[in-house]
């Protein structure tokens, strides 16, 4: 009995050292960033204070480190009541208050780092944690500013009234002199009150008259409308705090209402298509393709002294041997069939028909005839699928005028009009770009955000989609979409120049011919005076649609009666089904059957 509450006793001081080690590990754990306002006080927290887990009243101990846990990199410390600079510090510089949390009475960008505090709590081993601090600097005030704005209406509100003689009018997003640098976007504001994204692209600089800030612009170019137009510049960072996400309006007038709307667009950073790094081949899938061997390709070795050429792929072990030429003679190794590769006279490996299969490295080793030295060499291909013709294509065009042209109509009773680029089935995918072209033949970026999709209809292929909003404009606009890849080949870089023209479109219905089906009598208009047929005149309708509804009602009239009827038949049967029931003289010869039933049953569960 005595060893088993021995044992019980060992586990007992085995689980609280356990728990001990544990909250000792604990405090390691990463905190988050603190950001604080250069040229203020700062207030960094010790993590396991702030957390609750030591009491303020258990604290008997307390070091503040910058920027290592080291005896000299002590800046305050706390001990038993007493607050003092470590290391040679002046009074003023650091403090600790009530909470246990280090003041920086002046935060300056030197004081950016990782602060360690180590904290020991009454009869409790020490305790550590740290906080990453890093400056920040509010930007100055309007933020964000848009420059063509001639009057600030209010904080989050400007007008701006441009000429309408501007060849090619920009909008202008600015916040000046932050730390870290914030970030800009562009939105088209609705009439119902939604909006639209239209640039998130902006351009990040260093401060001219603010030492160690930012400045952030971000820039649209706008086209002519015959609307008043509102535009959202918003801005996002950290040194914002709690104004994080701060807008202004545009509303963009023209001095003469004739010009200047903007044109809606989507300016971001798409993914990248596929580039051609140094070394890397494409072949076309489904063609024959060739791979040079760089050593001969590049004369390091001329080709009437080439002895031997030996083609490997993926690795070089002679299990992954593709085909060999010795003394003039080519073959194929490891059970290859014929017709699956070849040397050609160049020494390059010919691959018949390429294959995704066939997407790797490929190794080639070359006997020199005079020195008899061996020369490797390597090549990556990848496999690419040019896009179907057409390419790029514009959904919304109505007419193609050449391969680099088209046209699009659009009603001006779409509420948020678009357009979409698209080029289908490539390996790899492609990148989209739209573009503003300007009546001069320059251009200005519009958008490069597009999203790759797997094409549908094409295995292993891609398909490339770019959309931009547009704004009805009563001039027609032009926007190019260019296309870039690999799959490209030599047409990388292709585009289509789609002019637009908003209609305005009134409702317009088909006349609706006469049948000779129809026979409308002298008679006054009953329905007994027409013969309606397939094909009716405008009375006919109208004759059909009466005769129509009145059948219907009808029959809605008899399904009521029927359920009716129904209905009282059933409850009369459920009152007489009543009445036999309180009555036991009514049918006495089944309810006595049904009692000699009832006591069988019982007898039988009881044996």
């Amino acid at each position: 009995m005595i060893q088993a509450h021995k044992a019980d006793l060992w586990m007992v001081l085995l689980l609280v050292i356990i728990v001990v080690v544990t909250r000792i590990q604990a405090s390691s754990n990463e905190d988050g960033t603190i950001f604080l306002e250069r040229g203020n006080p700062g207030i960094l927290s010790c993590p396991p204070v702030a957390s609750g887990r030591i009491p303020l009243g258990q604290i008997i101990a307390m070091y503040w480190y910058f920027p290592r846990v080291r005896d000299e990199d002590i800046l305050i410390s706390y001990f038993f009541g007493n607050v003092g600079p470590q290391n040679g510090i002046p009074e003023g510089v650091y403090d600790i208050n009530g909470n246990f949390s280090l003041v920086i009475e002046n935060v300056t960008d030197s004081d950016e780092g990782t602060y360690y505090c180590r904290v020991k709590p009454r009869l409790r081993m020490m305790v550590d944690g740290h906080v990453a601090m890093r400056v920040k600097v509010s930007p100055k005030e309007p933020f964000p500013d848009v420059t063509q704005c001639t009057e600030r209406i209010s904080e989050t509100a400007c007008e701006a009234v441009l000429p309408n003689d501007i060849e090619k009018p920009m909008l202008t997003c600015i916040v000046r002199d932050a730390k870290p640098a914030v970030a800009l976007r562009w939105l088209l504001e609705n009439s119902d009150g939604g909006t639209q994204l239209i640039s998130d692209r902006f351009t990040v600089q260093p401060s001219e008259y603010s030492v160690n800030t930012f400045t952030t612009s971000a820039s649209i170019p706008i086209v002519a409308s015959d609307v008043d137009t509102m535009y959202r510049c918003q801005a996002y960072g950290e040194a914002l705090g709690a104004r994080n996400g701060s807008h202004v309006t545009v509303t963009v007038t023209t001095a003469h209402r004739t010009l200047q709307t903007p044109l809606v667009s989507v300016v971001a950073t798409g993914i990248q298509a596929s580039s051609n790094e140094g070394g890397t081949i494409f072949l076309e899938r489904g063609n024959p393709g060739i791979l040079s061997c760089a050593p001969v390709a590049s004369g390091q070795i001329p080709l009437n002294q080439i002895d031997g050429m030996r083609w490997y792929f993926r690795q070089i072990r002679e299990e992954n041997l593709l085909i060999s030429y010795f003394l003039k003679k080519v073959t194929l190794q490891n059970g290859i069939p014929e017709g699956v590769y070849g040397i050609n006279g160049n020494f390059s490996l010919v691959i018949e028909n390429v294959t995704d299969s066939d997407e790797g490295t490929y190794y080639c080793k070359v006997t020199d005839r005079g020195k008899k030295a061996l020369v490797n060499g390597n090549v990556t291909m990848h496999v690419k699928v040019s896009p179907k013709e057409q390419f790029p294509d514009i959904t919304q065009c109505t007419q193609r005028i050449s391969e680099t042209a088209c046209e699009a109509e659009l009603p001006n009773d779409i509420k948020k009009p678009r357009l979409t680029c698209i080029v289908r089935d490539t390996k790899p995918a492609v990148a989209l770009r739209w573009l503003l072209e300007y009546s001069d033949g320059d251009t200005h970026l519009i958008s490069d955000r597009f999203t790759v999709q797997p094409s549908e209809y094409s295995a292993n292929t891609f398909t490339t989609s770019a959309s931009i909003p547009i704004i009805a404009s009563p001039v027609d606009t032009m926007y190019r979409c260019q296309a870039y890849g690999e799959a490209l080949g030599a047409r990388s870089g292709s585009y289509v120049t789609v002019t637009v023209t908003t209609t305005h479109h009134t409702p317009q219905f088909p006349p609706v011919a006469p049948s000779s089906a129809v026979t409308i009598k002298e008679a006054p208009c009953t329905l007994h005076n027409a013969v309606i047929g397939p094909a009716d005149t405008p009375d006919g309708y109208g004759y059909a649609f009466i005769g129509t509804a009145v059948f219907l009602c009808l029959v809605i009239v008899g399904l009521v009666i029927v359920l009716c009827k129904k209905h009282s038949k059933a409850d009369n049967s459920r009152e007489n089904g009543a009445a036999e029931m309180q009555d036991p003289r009514v049918n006495s010869g089944k309810w006595t059957w049904i009692r000699k039933s009832w006591s069988h049953l019982t007898r039988t569960d009881m044996v």
